[in-house]
């Protein structure tokens, strides 16, 4: 019975962890509907409001946390002309994790 219980809760653990890794693709998905009326979204392009970086350049101008952290203002108070666009946190980590994503494929892209 004991092997059982703990089994369950090895079981339990292991599906918590996969879930609260983030999705890139879900992080796209919410870019695209949200973000790609302003940004450049993908690993090339310019984007439409010329003030608004391409997500490859977010990538590199906010490394670590600091993505995330831009991400959770953003969500709360927007950002200069930027109005706020509410994310949920399991939002914003999948927005983070597409944004680096894409500058790390854009630094791989050959010249």
């Amino acid at each position: 019975m004991k092997r059982v219980g703990w089994g369950l809760v090895a079981a339990a653990l292991l599906a918590g962890a996969a879930q609260a890794r983030p999705s890139p693709a879900a992080g796209e998905r919410f870019a695209r509907r949200a973000c790609a009326g302003c940004h450049a979204i993908g690993v090339s392009g310019a984007s439409r409001n010329p003030l608004s970086p391409p997500f490859r350049v977010l990538a590199t101008r906010l490394p670590g946390r600091a993505l995330s952290a831009e991400l959770k203002v953003i969500s709360a108070h927007g950002h200069q002309e930027m109005p706020p666009i509410y994310m949920t946190p399991g939002e914003r980590r999948a927005v983070a994790a597409y944004i680096r994503s894409v500058g790390a494929r854009s630094r791989r892209r050959p010249a």
